[in-house]
């Protein structure tokens, strides 16, 4: 599924609710006052996803390693990680929209699997947009993690697992219930969808996110 391209904003239905503008405030005097967003413009409501981090307001990533435009949001992401909330927790799932993206996905889920994931989740989209590496089969895989400290032995075993394989399952299946339309799209705590394509620029999504993460907060503190 081809991203759509950033630079323009597109009014995009909203599945579920639609909420009225609203400027999230805090009662912590440490988080700065999140810019406004608008549904339908800026975000879209799906229904309510499980999420994973309990206390903590949910964001996944949803990405494709082939993606430019998820290559082109990972400065602005490492930023903000580096200044996110305590509050705030993310995760990331590779998107899966045709079979040609699975073995990008197996490349995450397989550094993920031998712990390797945080020294080089960046080096994958370096390798994919910079160094032009096949990173498609096992064998090729394979040669680039070798060149970076990973056995090849060891990852071609891991390569094809059984649970590698669920992963990949479980991966299509949250493409689908979250609703996403195109990478890179984050989802703030299960609710709140939005993407570069909803944004004037790649990096202005992170901002985006920052309003989304302020609505969540406010729902939690109300229920």
């Amino acid at each position: 599924m081809k991203p759509t391209s950033p630079g323009r904003r597109h009014a995009i239905g909203s599945i579920g609710a639609g909420l009225a503008w609203a400027a999230a405030a805090t009662s912590a005097p440490a988080w700065a006052q999140p810019a406004p967003v608008r549904p339908s413009y800026e975000y879209f409501e799906i229904p309510a996803q499980p999420v994973a981090t309990g206390a903590r307001i949910e964001v996944v990533e949803f990405f494709w390693y082939g993606c430019p435009f998820c290559n082109m949001l990972q400065g602005p992401l490492e930023s903000w990680l580096k200044r996110k909330p305590e509050d705030v927790e993310l995760r990331r799932i590779p998107a899966i929209f045709r079979e040609s993206w699975v073995a990008h996905a197996r490349v995450f889920y397989v550094l993920e699997s031998l712990g390797e994931l945080p020294r080089l989740h960046q080096a994958v989209y370096r390798a994919v947009h910079a160094e032009r590496e096949n990173l498609t089969t096992a064998e090729t895989s394979a040669d680039w993690v070798g060149r970076n400290g990973i056995e090849r032995a060891r990852w071609l075993a891991a390569y094809n697992a059984p649970e590698i394989d669920n992963r990949i399952e479980q991966s299509k299946a949250a493409t689908r219930a979250y609703g996403i339309r195109g990478t890179p799209s984050l989802v703030v705590d299960g609710r709140y969808v939005t993407s570069t394509g909803m944004s004037e620029s790649v990096s202005g999504v992170i901002t985006i996110l920052d309003g989304l993460i302020g609505i969540a907060r406010e729902r939690r503190a109300a229920k």
